[in-house]
């Protein structure tokens, strides 16, 4: 496949949703490209601004806090696979919301709490929830001696 094919073939794969560089490198190396065609490939997206890291983090951290009510811990593990800098999840983290941030726990919360229980069992169950959606230890317990009360 020739090279302007290619860039249109990933003009539309990153038009579709955004991607992260590390995404597109993944799609081109199952096509087994040269490392100088995938780097050249992904300098012509991002001069053409159809690939932009900080978009991507910023869409991405909204998405997985809203749509998957995902903590900091686990956001900022999948942008590490995804190969992007911790300076820029780190500044993409403190630009959350605070108060968006502690309804997302209390909402993942109440939810376990009316499908699971709330016997002092039930809280352990809920602290290992609550833990795998990527919130931080100090805020889940926080919020466990909030709801016993």
């Amino acid at each position: 496949m020739e090279t302007k094919e290619l860039l249109n073939k990933m003009r539309k794969f990153c038009a579709y949703q955004e991607r992260a560089p590390f995404d597109v490198k993944k799609k081109l190396w199952t096509l087994q490209l040269p490392d100088n065609v995938i780097n050249e490939i992904i300098e012509n997206l991002k001069k053409e601004d159809f690939l932009n890291e900080e978009r991507f983090v910023e869409q991405f951290v909204r998405g997985k806090l809203n749509q998957k009510s995902w903590g900091k811990v686990k956001i900022a593990e999948h942008l590490r696979q995804k190969e992007i800098a911790e300076k820029m999840i780190r500044k993409a983290l403190e630009n959350v919301d605070s108060e968006i941030y502690f309804e997302k726990l209390d909402e993942c919360a109440q939810k376990w709490l009316r499908l699971n229980g709330d016997s002092e069992k039930d809280f352990h169950k809920l602290y290992s929830h609550l833990l795998s959606k990527g919130f931080e230890n100090e805020l889940i317990i926080e919020k466990l001696q909030e709801l016993k009360k």
